[in-house]
């Protein structure tokens, strides 16, 4: 693991900050249901998946944070993970298309500011 740098805690406070926005973001798209009980319905929402996808992946990033690795690290074990949940076949519907643009956004964002 590498030593502590400034640059640190600010991966660590802008994953938390995309996290709670994207919670946001739900909370405001789908206040009376959860998104899988509109997914069950049938229902696509491409705007609901694409913050799902952006809090998923910035929480993969703090879980890794958490765990003692470097942010470099932690956004490099959230992208391996990511690779694996949202892979690019899948993302031919645009609820997979919407959810996998979320994350990929957010950890390159993160992965910048990693260095």
């Amino acid at each position: 693991m590498a030593d502590h740098r400034p640059a640190d805690d600010d991966v660590a406070a802008r994953a938390a900050e995309i996290r709670a926005e994207a919670d946001e973001a739900l909370r405001g798209l789908t206040p009376d249901a959860s998104l899988c009980a509109i997914s069950r319905e049938g229902r696509s929402f491409p705007a609901g998946k694409f913050h799902e996808g952006r809090g998923y992946a910035a929480a993969e990033v703090l879980r890794g944070l958490r765990r003692g690795m470097s942010p470099r690290e932690a956004v490099d074990a959230a992208w391996d993970r990511w690779s694996i949940v949202a892979p690019l076949p899948r993302r031919t519907a645009p609820d997979w298309a919407a959810y996998g643009a979320g994350g990929d956004d957010v950890l390159a964002e993160l992965l910048e500011l990693a260095g």
